[in-house]
């Protein structure tokens, strides 16, 4: 053996240098000092952080997608609360608006002509024609009411009108605005003060005092006589402009209806 490595020296020292420096090398790397330490430390980092980042991405792109469904998830549950909640907010606008409507419609029995009457029911506005005031419209309570023609209708405010036709479960209204009805008013005021109003077709009351010298202005409230067919004493309007009519000796008048008909939803109907 000492032979052969005397006729190699230079075989011998080359496998000697490489075993020596393989050593060198083991060791730097385990306790991770020295120059082919670091060498070796840098390049096992360099390789891994690719392979850490790419581990990295996929977690968070997991738990992207789960946070992502979690607030789509929250977000219908608000979604439907808010829902829920505009509900309520409607249900109670309503019970509020039916309760003033109904304490409106009590006002109506401060008439005593009203109060006087046998009996009444109360209907709700079903149907309206096409104009932009309700000239015309159906309520939802009829002849098994015991609602006939002819029968007045009244609101908290005054009066509404008369019923034009009337079956089960449905009753016809035509308006004091509607130009084919005609109403004798006396002025609250002056009682002697008489006259004719009927609608004008547009939402407004026209007509005229049988006394060109009545004394009637603007401003003063036209309430029912109790000829015909409405009881005395309802409110139809005020009046907002007088004019001598020379031609029929009259004094002529227009008056805003007690009843504001755009809001109108629930009468009264004597019968």
């Amino acid at each position: 053996m000492l032979r052969w490595i005397k006729e190699h020296k230079i075989f011998t020292a080359a496998v000697s240098i490489v075993i020596i420096l393989a050593v060198i090398i083991s060791v730097s790397y385990f306790r991770g000092n020295g120059f082919f330490g670091k060498a070796v430390n840098s390049a096992y980092t360099a390789a891994s952080e690719p392979a850490s980042d790419v581990t990295g991405g996929i977690k968070s792109g997991i738990k992207g997608i789960f946070g992502f469904r979690s607030i789509m998830r929250e977000n219908e549950e608000l979604k439907d609360e808010v829902e829920a909640l505009k509900r309520e907010i409607t249900e109670i606008r309503l019970s509020e608006r039916e309760l003033a409507e109904l304490r409106e419609l009590a006002n109506a029995l401060n008439y005593t002509s009203v109060a006087e009457s046998q009996s009444y029911v109360t209907g709700k506005i079903v149907l309206t024609d096409s104009s932009n005031y309700f000239n015309t419209f159906t309520i939802n309570v009829g002849t098994e009411s015991g609602i006939s023609e002819n029968a007045v209708v009244v609101s908290g405010n005054g009066l509404v009108g008369r019923v034009s036709e009337t079956g089960n479960g449905y009753s016809k209204v035509t308006a004091v605005i509607d130009d084919n009805i005609n109403i004798s008013f006396q002025v609250e005021k002056n009682m002697s003060i008489l006259g004719v109003v009927s609608g004008d077709g547009n939402g407004k009351i026209e007509g005229y005092t049988f006394d060109g010298d009545s004394g009637i202005v603007e401003g003063d409230v036209l309430i029912t006589t109790g000829i015909g067919m409405y009881p005395e004493g309802i409110e139809i309007g005020n009046v907002t402009a007088v004019d001598y009519n020379s031609d029929t000796q009259l004094m002529s008048i227009k008056a805003e209806p007690a009843v504001n008909f755009k809001s109108l939803r629930k009468v009264m109907v004597l019968i």
